[in-house]
């Protein structure tokens, strides 16, 4: 019924130079639980010290980018994969929080739609951090250098399903400044 899980570590990547053709479709949470072959049905999920790693590489400059999240907490509560434990529109709830970049505090909530409608919500916050730390995704995904400035908060809300999701985003920040890398070429500059 409870479940603690300790300093766990994700990596996940993205190779855009790779074809199209050659990427596999993931299920999203929702989805992937109910495809399960046992029964499942946790109460209470706690993670403490969990780290992911983003990667992604640009199929231009050839370049990986990263992303880390780091000091994660996250607690989700009524995982059920059992339709006859509950209503098909029963949900699990999460609430999460961390590092962006090793600076910038994050924390959101989580929520996604039991059953075969693979709704779900997401919302989060993100504040202070120091614009000089996106460049390890920055420069070798975009070939642009950030020199300084500080997000005091982004605000993010996305509702989605399997197939799309639409949201919103705020951005409070000062003093953004950036260049583009020098040795870009002029039609990508």
């Amino acid at each position: 019924e409870r479940m603690s899980v300790q300093g766990m570590h994700v990596g996940v990547e993205l190779d855009q130079a790779l074809p199209f053709d050659t990427m596999e479709d993931h299920l999203l949470p929702p989805a992937a639980l109910a495809a399960l072959p046992l029964s499942v049905r946790i109460d209470t999920l706690d993670l403490a010290d969990g780290e992911v790693l983003y990667r992604e590489r640009n199929a231009t400059t050839l370049r990986w980018g990263s992303v880390p999240f780091t000091a994660l907490r996250a607690r989700f509560l009524q995982i059920d994969n059992d339709p006859a434990g509950g209503a098909e529109g029963s949900a699990f709830n999460g609430e999460f929080s961390g590092t962006l970049f090793r600076k910038g505090h994050l924390s959101g909530t989580y929520r996604v739609t039991a059953g075969g409608s693979g709704r779900f919500s997401i919302g989060a916050s993100l504040t202070d951090l120091p614009l000089t730390e996106l460049n390890t995704a920055s420069r070798p995904l975009l070939r642009m250098e950030v020199d300084g400035g500080t997000l005091h908060q982004l605000t993010l809300r996305m509702d989605g399903n399997a197939q799309r999701a639409k949201g919103s985003l705020s951005l409070d920040y000062e003093g953004f400044l950036l260049h583009v890398e020098p040795g870009t070429p002029s039609d990508v500059r």
